[in-house]
């Protein structure tokens, strides 16, 4: 029987990389997103007098899909630390002796926990979240106002961009 549980640990090891894995690579999609959606954001944003461009578009896409992944990590990584911890709590108190489940349930919900912790997923989220807002509050201005010539909505627009990335720079610290 022990030797079955250190192999399904094994199992369950692997697994938790290939997930790991798989999170990072949807990272990596969210950091380099495709034209097709950037050009939705240009034709979105489309007036008869100005376009927006396409640095400002890949911002906007990157930062609202940030938003998003992390909001969805900070919740899963709650969610299933609860869960292990549930299901700790239901192994401990059952009448089996399923000492090896219950230590491992115990461990996985720490494990899930600290992650949760030292990864900060929702402070990233909200960070992302309000960069992602204040774009889209600029480029909303932007493209309302008929007396700025396409190089000062250009030229606002670059310098937004450019106070959003110090931002994003203060939480990295």
């Amino acid at each position: 029987m022990e030797n079955l549980f250190e192999y399904n640990i094994i199992i369950i090891f692997i697994i938790f990389v290939f997930i790991f894995i798989l999170i990072i690579s949807i990272y990596y999609l969210i950091l380099n997103p495709k034209k097709k959606r950037v050009n939705k954001i240009i034709e979105k944003f489309k007036k008869e007098d100005y376009m927006l461009p396409p640095y400002a578009a890949e911002r906007y896409v990157v930062w609202n899909n940030m938003r998003s992944f992390f909001y969805f990590l900070h919740y899963m990584l709650t969610l299933l630390s609860v869960y292990a911890g549930l299901m700790t709590v239901y192994y401990a108190s059952s009448a089996n002796d399923k000492s090896n489940c219950i230590i491992f349930l115990a461990l996985l919900s720490m494990c899930f926990t600290i992650t949760g912790i030292f990864s900060n997923p929702l402070r990233t989220a909200t960070m992302s979240q309000h960069v992602w807002r204040e774009l889209d509050s600029c480029i909303i201005a932007i493209i309302s106002n008929k007396r700025w010539s396409k190089e000062e909505k250009d030229m606002i627009l670059a310098y937004k961009i450019a106070q959003l990335e110090k931002y994003i720079e203060t939480y990295e610290r």
